[in-house]
């Protein structure tokens, strides 16, 4: 069992090595790496995504956006997918997001505070998920301003 010190450290270290992709990734038309992987469109995003990940819980995928919104990409069979708000930074209190990862059924996003001002605050906050679906989230790391 990872104790959550060594959890913490792996999301932390996962939100660092991710903050910096480089520009040929964030392109329109995506090109694959390898010949093995093949790029389907299947929709057309909210302006400015940072991450995206699985949820093997709702078995759907997410992404998050700077202003601290998640959505869940909804796929109907025979229809066209399309994206559905399902938090806020009213929910998780990150005003400007950075990061989000899934562990386990643990939702966690990272960012920033005030971004607008001289001075910030950053956090990691987890979002735990109930027998009802529906998600507690309480802050695990807060930094002093910077």
């Amino acid at each position: 069992m990872k104790s959550s010190y060594q959890i913490l450290l792996f999301i932390f270290l996962t939100f660092i090595s991710f903050s910096r992709v480089p520009e040929a990734f964030s392109q329109s038309n995506p090109v694959a790496l390898k010949p093995a992987i093949q790029i389907d469109r299947i929709m057309t995003v909210q302006n400015g995504i940072v991450r995206m990940v699985k949820d093997p819980v709702l078995g759907m995928m997410l992404y998050s956006t700077t202003d601290g919104n998640v959505y869940a990409i909804i796929q109907p069979q025979g229809s066209a997918a399309y994206d559905s708000l399902i938090y806020t930074s009213g929910d998780h209190s990150i005003q400007y997001l950075q990061g989000m990862v899934v562990y386990d059924s643990t939702l966690y996003v990272s960012g920033n505070n005030n971004s607008n001002t001289l001075l910030t605050t950053g956090l990691i906050v987890r979002g735990e998920i109930k027998s009802n679906g529906m998600r507690i989230w309480d802050t695990l790391m807060i930094t002093g301003a910077l």
